[in-house]
């Protein structure tokens, strides 16, 4: 008899002349019978992966079989809670797991009677959303894997156990927030039978960081945001330290690499903004698109006078300075020859010496590659000789919570911001998937409110988002090849990326490609616009161009010099 599973498949074969058998044979066979029937009842199952793909299409090593249905999946897929019963489904009583089965006839069954289910354990069952499906809510989440059972291959890799996965995160300002995401991304993402343990380590600065986060740690990835050791210091030797000893680094801001740092610590360094090589030309397009203009959003000293562009950079304490080719060959391209002015004395003297310089030699717009607590002070010695530029963000240079921004500088100098933003548009609290995950993991908590003001609870959210996608995406045998790899190989849903509701950045991964989000906004800012992130100051923010419209390509809207500043459309 062959057995023929709902896709056509044979699986068993029965055949040849019958025997007479004594008592004791026949208890014997009936005993093989009883094992092969189970074994046939297993392979009968129809497995209905979700779209897009399993992992193993994304990482070749995975392995894992995807049982049950998607809370919001349509009928013909399964049924599983907000589902429909579809055709060919057993949805009797106690079929809630989503896993369908086919009426065979089998021996020592009777005709018509459906194989006994199997049992789904329900603890490892995810519950994913949307179509295509994705993990959470958040549209940057990755695509669906809600349910696996197997073996993950136990220790696959340091900091790895078959039980969990180890994870640094440095004992600093916030750094609880860490826990609190941690409990959802275990609940809610596939990690194949493993769950995150947050390691906490605390050093004097970050390369002593780096050498604990692999040798007092053993683990295999590790977390950095520098809130209390700054960052233009220690952050990236940090960073190369880590790639170096075969740790895994997340970063969740935007950090002084270029494509080709990034790629030199490949697959060890992965950073949730674009790289600096990315924003450097989208600011050139930026300034290519509004030179020759007036400065028409300078003080009323250079509002009616041709733009000349100045780029202000930083010297850090190490010696090293912000690398400016990709910048520089973008801009020579529409051929503006900028001068620079390097913050190497970062007195009041040196302050003021240079507004007053670049005022006296007609700057009226300054290209800022500069830190935000660097550039305080540099709008405090600009003020000091009434030195009103137009200042253009690139998206490495200024903080994209309001907080932040309404203690830096003064508010003459805030007026003239505009440029491009690399983060996601700021919406209300309740429109944040940072917030969604904390609450939900945490419903009881009362402090997490006040933890959303602060842009370090953004950061470990977008940090924890990007190792989650990892992990899930490389399968059981877990690696940093393999997290390469599933990062590499997976397109992720990215529902409404730049539309509303929510206008959030567009993020993946690719060959060579290791950061998350993919393009930028047109920011400026507003000192009137109500405040999200600030509950001491309710006014002061950041408003958008078209809503919050996302920007891929080196180009920018022939308008936008005009859509700048527009009040009628701020958010």
């Amino acid at each position: 008899m062959s057995v023929v599973t709902p896709s056509g498949a044979v699986v068993a074969r029965v055949s040849g002349p019958r025997r007479p058998q004594s008592p004791v044979g026949g208890y014997v066979h009936g005993v093989v019978v009883l094992a092969l029937l189970l074994a046939i009842a297993t392979l009968a199952l129809v497995v209905t992966p979700p779209s897009p793909p399993g992992i193993a299409e994304f990482a070749p090593r995975a392995s894992e079989t995807i049982d049950e249905a998607l809370k919001q999946q349509a009928s013909q897929f399964g049924s599983g809670e907000g589902g429909d019963c579809g055709a060919g489904q057993d949805c009797a009583a106690g079929a809630g797991t989503g896993v369908t089965t086919t009426t065979t006839t089998v021996p020592g069954l009777a005709p018509g009677t459906a194989p006994p289910k199997r049992v789904i354990e329900q603890a490892r069952v995810k519950h994913c959303v949307g179509d295509p499906p994705r993990q959470t809510e958040d549209p940057q989440s990755p695509p669906c894997a809600n349910y696996w059972e197997g073996d993950n291959g136990g220790s696959t890799s340091k900091g790895v156990t078959g039980d969990e996965i180890r994870v640094a995160y440095p004992v600093e300002t916030g750094s609880d927030v860490f826990e609190k995401f941690v409990a959802f991304f275990n609940k809610r993402f596939q990690f194949f039978g493993r769950q995150i343990r947050g390691v906490p380590v605390k050093s004097t600065n970050r390369e002593a960081y780096a050498v604990a986060a692999d040798e007092e740690a053993h683990a295999f990835a590790a977390l950095d945001f520098e809130q209390d050791i700054n960052v233009y210091v220690s952050g990236e030797p940090f960073f190369r330290e880590l790639a170096r000893r075969k740790v895994v680094g997340v970063a969740g801001m935007t950090r002084r690499f270029t494509d080709s740092d990034i790629n030199a610590m490949a697959p060890y360094y992965w950073q949730y903004e674009p790289s600096l090589d990315f924003l450097e030309r989208q600011a050139a397009a930026l300034v290519c698109r509004l030179h020759n203009a007036p400065a028409s959003h300078a003080g009323a000293e250079f509002r009616l006078k041709p733009r000349r562009f100045a780029v202000l950079y930083e010297r850090y304490p190490d010696g090293s300075t912000l690398p400016l080719k990709t910048l520089d060959d973008a801009l020579a391209r529409c051929g503006e020859k900028v001068p620079r002015y390097e913050i190497a004395d970062a007195t009041v003297n040196g302050r003021t010496g240079r507004g007053q310089d670049m005022r006296d030699k007609g700057i009226t717009s300054v290209i800022v590659m500069a830190g935000p607590s660097t550039f305080t002070g540099e709008m405090e010695g600009y003020a000091q000789v009434s030195f009103e530029p137009e200042l253009l963000t690139t998206g490495y240079s200024l903080p994209q919570h309001e907080l932040q921004m309404q203690t830096f500088g003064d508010a003459g100098r805030r007026s003239h911001m505009f440029g491009v933003g690399q983060f996601n548009k700021l919406n209300a609290e309740a429109d944040e998937p940072a917030f969604w995950a904390a609450k939900e993991a945490n419903p009881d908590d009362d402090t997490i409110r006040g933890q959303a003001q602060g842009f370090f609870f953004y950061q470990w959210y977008y940090a924890l988002l990007l190792l989650a996608s990892g992990i899930q995406q490389a399968g059981p045998h877990l690696t940093p090849t393999t997290f390469a790899e599933g990062l590499e190989k997976t397109k992720f849903p990215n529902p409404g990326a730049g539309q509303a509701p929510y206008w959030q950045a567009h993020v993946g991964f690719g060959p060579g490609d290791h950061t998350m989000v993919d393009d930028v906004s047109a920011v400026w800012w507003n000192e009137s616009a109500p405040a999200y992130r600030s509950p001491t100051n309710p006014r002061g923010g950041w408003c958008y161009i078209a809503q919050g419209a996302r920007h891929t390509a080196f180009a920018w809207p022939a308008d936008a010099d005009d859509r700048f500043f527009d009040l009628s459309t701020c958010r």
